[in-house]
């Protein structure tokens, strides 16, 4: 509810403080819990660059999924694709880095659109736009306006 409408809520009464300190603690133990068992079970080591912009990826397909839970498994599952798709065409000489190119791409286009999508653009021409600005009163020297 808080993050559908932070006025509504306060205005149930809720401690929003207090919610959002849970939630973040609640999420942040789960983060960790993944990390430990990447860590612990995977690597069996903590290693320098064991997340290789993991990060960077999970913002990218929560921002496509519209932060929907059910969408996230499978654009998750389209961009695990993608990347192990890159690492098999790495094997004809592309580089690897062509990947991450794509996925930036993506992520472009999708707020290029979105920005479309809710803004309009309006081109104007430059003689109309000169006509909107002069005043209806007249160039400056006439109603009675001195000019030394």
């Amino acid at each position: 509810m808080i993050g559908a409408n932070l006025k509504a809520a306060q205005y149930a009464g809720m401690d929003i403080f207090k919610n959002i300190f849970i939630v973040m603690l609640l999420s942040g133990g789960l983060a960790g819990l993944g990390g430990v068992a990447t860590v612990t079970g995977t690597v069996g080591c903590l290693q320098p660059n064991l997340a290789n912009g993991a990060g960077y990826t999970a913002i990218i397909i929560s921002y496509l999924s519209k932060f929907n839970p059910f969408v996230v498994l499978v654009v998750s599952v389209l961009f695990g694709g993608l990347t192990q798709g890159g690492y098999s065409i790495q094997l004809v000489g592309v580089p690897v880095q062509i990947v991450t190119t794509i996925q930036g791409l993506i992520l472009f286009f999708v707020l290029g659109g979105e920005i479309f999508a809710h803004n309009r653009l309006v081109f104007t021409r430059r003689a109309a736009a000169v006509k909107a600005v002069v005043s209806p009163a007249g160039p400056a020297g006439k109603e009675g306006q001195d000019n030394e």
